[in-house]
C-alpha cells in the first residue's frame, strides 16, 4: 500500500522517502505524530482487552484488560483485521526447525543475519518486514495468504 494511506488527514506527510515506505519510517511517522498530539500517554501497548462496557450513567467506558482496569470518554479499537497471525500450510513446514516469524512476531529483517528466513502474513504489515531480495539473509521465502492460480 503506498506511504500515503498511513497519514492521518489531520498530519498529512508529504515528504515521504518513497511510495511504498519501510516499516521504519512508518513506524516514526505514527510514534512522532501520537507525541505531536499528546495521545503516546493515553495508549496502553501490550494489554489484552477482556471486556469494554459503555457505563451510560458515568458517560465513560470502562475496560478491563490484562494489565489493569481503566475508565476513558474514549475508546478506540485498533486491533486491525489481521491481527492474528496465521502460518501457512506450506509443504515442509511441520519439519522446518529454524526460526518462523509474522510481521506481529516483532522480528525484523536485521536479525535474520546470515540465515535462511521465512516470513509469512497478510496485508501492508508484512509487506513492510519483509523483501524477497533481502540482502540480509541467505535465502529468503515470503508467503502471503493463498496460492493465486
Amino acid at each position: 500500500m503506498p506511504s500515503q494511506v498511513y497519514s492521518f488527514s489531520f498530519a498529512l506527510k508529504p515528504d515521504w522517502t518513497s511510495t511504498y515506505s519501510r516499516q521504519g519510517e512508518i513506524w516514526q511517522y505514527l510514534r512522532e505524530c501520537a507525541q505531536r498530539f499528546g495521545v503516546r500517554d493515553k495508549i496502553r501497548f501490550g494489554a489484552d482487552v477482556r471486556r469494554a462496557e459503555w457505563d451510560a450513567n458515568a458517560g465513560r467506558w470502562r475496560i478491563a484488560t490484562s494489565v489493569g482496569e481503566w475508565t476513558a470518554d474514549v475508546l478506540i479499537a485498533a486491533a486491525g483485521p489481521l491481527n492474528e497471525p496465521a502460518m501457512p500450510k506450506l509443504p515442509g513446514m511441520e519439519t522446518f526447525q529454524g526460526r518462523r516469524s509474522t510481521p506481529r512476531g516483532g522480528t525484523t529483517m536485521s536479525s535474520w543475519r546470515a540465515s535462511a528466513s521465512p516470513s509469512s502474513g497478510r496485508g501492508p504489515p508484512r509487506c513492510r518486514s519483509c523483501r524477497p531480495s533481502s540482502p540480509l539473509s541467505k535465502g529468503s521465502r515470503c508467503s502471503s495468504g493463498r496460492p493465486r492460480g
